[in-house]
């Protein structure tokens, strides 16, 4: 066996070149509250949208002005993701069309065929899923400051000298000192 670094460094490249194209994952997004088509306005109007933490137990999705909060759901049986065109014979495969935000072009086209015309949308096949994420606004609020000035004059509880009643008292500086004056 060698240990020559050159022999390493080329093993490893064919290791990897080695290794199965990742395959795509599809994810069904609920958002509570939302219409599809109101989604769709406001991602438009705001530029898209953004997905944050889609690793993380609790992903947030940002449209615009507003945030909701992820959870993760996994369905009982598998979701059937499918894109819609209007083309009679599907020109494309699956693989050859590029994702774009979810199109529930599905149950549109369903319920929108007439049977009895010639109907030239098509539905091709994109994948499935068992993985959902369920989403609810949030509101986000700043933060409070808190400054040096609020924490000096903050009442602190110390102990002082027995009141009449024989228990220290727990008042505030300004309040132990009044109580002193009048004893």
């Amino acid at each position: 066996m060698s240990s020559d670094p050159t022999l390493t460094e080329a093993s490893d490249a064919h290791e990897w070149e080695d290794c199965p194209e990742a395959e795509d994952e599809w994810i069904v997004m609920d958002v509570n509250g939302f219409s599809v088509d109101s989604i769709k306005d406001a991602a438009r109007a705001h530029g898209g949208l953004s997905l944050i933490g889609l690793d993380s137990e609790e992903p947030i999705l940002k449209i615009g002005n507003m945030h909701f909060r992820g959870v993760f759901d996994n369905s009982l049986g598998s979701d059937m993701i499918f894109a819609t065109s209007s083309n009679a014979v599907p020109e494309k495969s699956a693989k050859d069309i590029v994702p774009t935000p979810p199109r529930f072009g599905l149950a549109n086209a369903m319920f929108n065929m007439d049977f009895n015309k010639d109907n030239t949308t098509t539905l091709t096949y994109m994948g499935k899923t068992e993985t959902h994420i369920k989403f609810s606004r949030i509101r986000l609020e700043p933060k409070p400051v808190v400054s040096a000035t609020v924490e000096a004059t903050t009442p602190t509880v110390s102990p002082s000298a027995p009141t009449a009643s024989g228990s220290a008292s727990t008042s505030g500086p300004h309040e132990a000192s009044d109580d002193i004056m009048q004893q």
